[in-house]
């Protein structure tokens, strides 16, 4: 399971249990191939490119919700991709390591197939910023090329100052 030219993987948040409990990591900013880690062959099979950060969610037994095909309990694959838009927010805003409050306003998810027993994977992309709200969209695959599943978020920020970086005006409390 640990394969040495694999990129390396860092947990997403400490400060979330859930994330924790699931064992969701994140691989900033790298090419990402399941099948061939291989910088050589990215190109032949159409590895994802992206200087976005891919999410991992390893495979474990306890992940499992249907036993008889098996395949990934969708509560799991659902709270992966919650967790990783979050994750994905503070890393694009987050230019001082201070992480802004984000609420969830809404959430929906379409499952394409079921989750087999293998690492998924996700990526996530910003659709629209707004002042205060952002909408955003994440993508789950076990193979590139072949989703698992896709979700659609839409999170407030209530308490942050401008963010040049981010081009997100977010208003300040007082």
């Amino acid at each position: 399971m640990n394969d040495l030219s694999a990129p390396p993987t860092v947990p997403i948040s400490a400060d979330s249990p859930y994330a924790s409990m699931l064992g969701i990591r994140m691989q900033p900013g790298e090419f990402l191939d399941s099948k061939s880690q291989d910088p050589t062959d990215l190109l032949e099979t159409k590895a994802v490119q992206s200087s976005l950060p891919t999410f991992v969610l390893p495979f474990n037994k306890k992940n499992i919700g249907n036993i008889f095909l098996p395949a990934l309990h969708g509560g799991a694959i659902a709270g992966f991709l919650q967790q990783a838009m979050v994750c994905h927010l503070n890393h694009l805003c987050a230019a001082d390591s201070a992480t802004l409050p984000i609420r969830m306003i809404d959430f929906s998810i379409d499952y394409l197939r079921a989750g087999r027993e293998a690492t998924l994977y996700a990526q996530c992309e910003v659709q629209r910023k707004g002042r205060r709200l952002v909408s955003i969209t994440a993508d789950a695959w076990h193979d590139p090329g072949r989703k698992v599943a896709i979700a659609r978020g839409q999170f407030l920020f209530s308490e942050a100052e401008h963010d040049e970086e981010c081009g997100i005006l977010f208003p300040v409390r007082t």
